[in-house]
């Protein structure tokens, strides 16, 4: 039979100033080749068939949109990542900071199930912003059998096995809306006894952009899945971590963007492979063959192909 443990926690909040940071940073969605071009059509009601969308152009797009499912403040990857750094310590993420969080324990099994729910206003009515995680948990000795606890009567955890069950979010500004209806993966987490840990697994995520500009709406919906190799970094903490891990993520972007206003609408179909390369606080995101380079705490970056430079 099976015994769980039911352990809600609340915990307090933290530094309002760095929520708030982390919130903006959150809500600057990368201004892309295409989107800029949109911005600045002003008032004209331009027919969207009429607007020149080249590789190139999508290939930013891409680029804008892969670095903020990987961002740390954006709500990526990489805020998932910080999650599981937080559990190789003593004190695990329920212990953490700033957020609402429940586990339950199943003593069948040696796995727990956490739940995560982030909610920010700035200010409050006009920015809104919300998160939902479940994680699936478990430490493995070194026998590689369960136990409870990072450190569980003097035996530090060896491995990690973080499994994301479903994820979803939502945040919204007077121009811009955005749905993620759907995140999952796993890594396991090894070496967690050390100093560095190092992250293995699979990641995917699919959602909704609709941006609305005067000129054309652009709706994004998007599928994104990629595979992690050797995503290493600290262990026992969030902070600054997104410019310390060093990682390859190998996978495939899917979509369609769909460009509408009062004079037409037009729908771009997007199919992209995709490599990103995180290291010395850089992420530079490779869109069939074009380089891109962003800030993997931020998503700030600039979206447009560069020369290569010959050997």
């Amino acid at each position: 039979m099976q015994r769980q443990m039911s352990e809600p926690i609340t915990k307090k909040k933290a530094g309002s100033a760095m929520n708030m940071q982390r919130f903006r940073r959150f809500l600057a969605l990368p201004t892309s080749g295409l989107l800029l071009a949109l911005l600045l059509a002003g008032c004209d009601a331009t027919n969207p068939d009429d607007l020149e969308v080249t590789d190139s152009t999508v290939n930013e797009d891409v680029a804008a949109s892969v670095a903020t499912l990987v961002a740390d403040a954006s709500g990526g990857m990489l805020d998932q990542v910080g999650d599981l750094a937080e559990l190789t310590s003593a004190s695990g993420l329920w212990a953490a900071g700033k957020d609402g969080v429940e586990r339950v324990y199943d003593e069948a099994t040696g796995t727990w199930t956490v739940t995560v729910d982030r909610e920010r206003s700035n200010p409050p009515g006009t920015v809104q912003m919300s998160v939902h995680r479940v994680y699936t948990v478990q430490f493995l000795n070194a026998e590689g059998l369960p136990q409870k606890y990072y450190i569980t009567e003097g035996d530090t955890a060896r491995t990690l096995n973080f499994q994301i069950v479903e994820g979803s979010g939502t945040f919204q500004t007077p121009r811009v809306t955005a749905e993620r209806t759907d995140i999952s993966g796993g890594f396991v987490a090894t070496n967690i006894h050390t100093e560095q840990v190092t992250l293995n697994g699979d990641y995917s995520r699919s959602g909704t952009h609709r941006i609305e500009t005067n000129a054309v709406n652009r709706v994004l919906e998007y599928s994104f899945s990629v595979q992690v190799f050797d995503l290493v970094g600290p262990r026992g903490s969030r902070l600054n971590l997104a410019q310390k891990v060093s990682g390859v993520l190998e996978g495939q972007f899917t979509g369609t963007l769909t460009l509408e206003n009062p004079a037409g609408s037009r729908v771009v179909n997007i199919s992209r492979d995709v490599r990103v390369e995180i290291a010395d606080g850089v992420m530079t995101i490779y869109i069939n063959g074009e380089r891109y380079v962003a800030d993997p705490s931020t998503a700030d970056g600039t979206f447009h192909s560069p020369p290569e430079v010959g050997g």
